[in-house]
């Protein structure tokens, strides 16, 4: 199945060139643009957005939020 086909291909390329800059991304852009690529290629982005979305829970604002922490 292509996943492609439903997906914004100008926002798969700024999401590709958001995680290629040189900077070093904060989680929340990581998951940004983990979101919209594991759309067209869920086997390899998924498990990515996954671990993101887990290290985020451990930020200082959700340390002491577990509802935030288990929606995450």
């Amino acid at each position: 199945m292509d996943h492609s086909e439903k997906v914004d291909q100008d926002a798969v390329l700024r999401a590709r060139t958001m995680l290629l800059g040189s900077g070093r991304l904060s989680l929340a852009r990581q998951i940004e643009a983990y979101r919209v690529l594991a759309k067209v290629g869920p086997l390899t982005y998924l498990p990515k957005l996954c671990d993101a979305l887990v290290f985020y829970g451990y930020e200082p604002e959700f340390r002491d939020r577990p509802d935030i922490r288990l929606a995450l």
